[in-house]
């Protein structure tokens, strides 16, 4: 098929839009990427002014919005403000990881409203970039929205690199988003690096589906496919993932709403469907809060679609959820080590927003969707794992620079071995008793609060 060429020479509609705040507060990258759907991390100033042109359809109407990108430096101040006049909306843009940008707004806004040279005052939207950028955040969301109310506008928090936060929402490593396989179009394709697998994170606005039919055609898809989604991590990430590295059996769905329906909520309540439903609410101060819809059957979905549903019995042939029960089991472990373990669930069972979570050969235990701690179960002991992560750059190489949030375990009495190499730190520890239990679930709540 011939593609199909934009003829720029109709116009209906021209709008102006500008880019204000200092140098090096993400103005460019935010053009760049809203403009040519490109990431370009570079740390070349914009001397003067620079823009550029997109083309909407709305409608039967063609606009032509011109984005013009400010320098932030001093010495083009005067310069730059002789370009405010005709333009209808004013961006100021600060960056979250430096406060000083955040306390040059109310400048950069004054500096508009003086040489827009209107009567009426032209719209404002307060932008905080870089919040790929978490850890070295200065300026909190709070901060930010309480400006914009002092302002009287709009506040949008925003990252050039990476279009969804999935690494913070749901400790996944986002791969790409718009991933076409077939007659397929995935959402947003990610790595969960914990189990080793892919998931998949659908966007839902509507009632009108089947959350159990399109969950298991992806899922189809990836089995039969699984090369392409090889190649599209390798590829995004620069990476040399292979097949043997991936659980392909802990491979899920997860489907982000704004509301589901009895139907679609009662479609995946089973307990061992490799679906997740969330329920996402958005407030007027810009935060967001995820509720999960957790099943409540004992059932399997292998009982209830027999054995004609050919497409769910394939799936469920590859793809396990495991309950707590499950892992035990299939780890055949001594019930003196079950009851250890349960020991252990019930000292730390009352900690808030405690969560178990059971895969094939493990247990970990998480706070806000975080572990804290890993179990991994021999017939006659736990292996005990508390991870410590140093930092990373954005392509997934490893840096030998001070590691973020590094976690350093405080165990006087050398309970726990230690292993360390350029990424990571391990803190092992073979639970055989009930001994030193107390001491155990004291060492593990550190990490616990270091989480949280």
């Amino acid at each position: 098929m011939e593609e199909q060429k934009i003829d720029y020479s109709r116009v209906d509609i021209v709008y102006k839009v500008v880019l204000l705040g200092e140098c090096g507060s993400g103005k460019s990258s935010i053009a760049e990427m809203y403009v040519n759907k490109n990431y370009q991390n570079n740390n070349t100033s914009t001397i003067g002014v620079d823009f550029f042109n997109k083309i909407v359809d709305y409608g039967d109407k063609r606009i032509k919005i011109q984005v013009w990108d400010t320098a932030g430096q001093e010495k083009f101040y005067n310069l730059i403000c002789s370009y405010f006049r005709d333009c209808c909306l004013g961006i100021i843009v600060f960056d979250v990881t430096n406060y000083n940008s955040f306390k040059k707004v109310d400048y950069w806004v004054s500096e508009f409203e003086k040489f827009s040279l209107e009567e009426k005052r032209k719209p404002i939207i307060l932008v905080g970039s870089k919040i790929d950028a978490e850890n070295l955040r200065e300026v909190s969301r709070q901060e930010g929205a309480e400006k914009a109310v002092s302002l009287g506008c709009e506040y949008i928090e925003c990252s050039a690199k990476s279009n969804f936060n999935v690494e913070d929402i749901f400790d996944l490593e986002f791969v790409s988003s718009e991933f076409s396989i077939g007659e397929y179009r995935i959402d947003t394709l990610c790595y969960d690096t914990e189990s080793n697998s892919f998931v998949i994170i659908e966007y839902k606005r509507g009632h009108s589906y089947s959350v159990i039919d399109q969950g298991y055609s992806y899922l189809s898809i990836m089995l039969n496919n699984k090369s392409d989604f090889i190649l599209e991590y390798n590829e995004a990430k620069n990476k040399t993932l292979k097949r043997d590295d991936i659980d392909w059996s802990q491979s899920r769905i997860i489907f982000i709403s704004q509301s589901f329906n009895s139907y679609q909520k009662n479609s995946v309540n089973f307990k061992n469907i490799p679906f997740e439903l969330w329920e996402i609410k958005r407030f007027s101060n810009n935060t967001i809060s995820l509720n999960q819809h957790m099943s409540t059957s004992k059932d399997n979905i292998e009982k209830i679609s027999g054995k004609n549903n050919n497409l769910i019995n394939d799936v469920s042939t590859q793809v396990k959820v495991f309950s707590e029960e499950d892992t035990l089991n299939n780890k055949k472990v001594s019930s003196n080590i079950r009851d250890l373990y349960y020991q252990v669930k019930e000292s730390v069972s009352s900690w808030e927003d405690f969560n178990p979570s059971a895969k094939s050969g493990y247990i970990s235990f998480k706070r806000n969707k975080k572990a804290f701690v890993y179990l991994n179960f021999r017939k006659n002991f736990i292996r005990v794992h508390i991870l410590s992560y140093m930092k990373t750059k954005w392509d997934g190489s490893r840096e030998k620079v001070k590691p973020i949030n590094k976690f350093i375990l405080d165990d006087p009495k050398k309970m726990f071995d230690t292993f360390e190499n350029d990424y990571k730190v391990v803190y092992t520890y073979d639970l055989k008793d009930d001994k030193k239990l107390g001491y155990f679930i004291h060492l593990i709540k550190q990490k616990f609060d270091q989480v949280g």
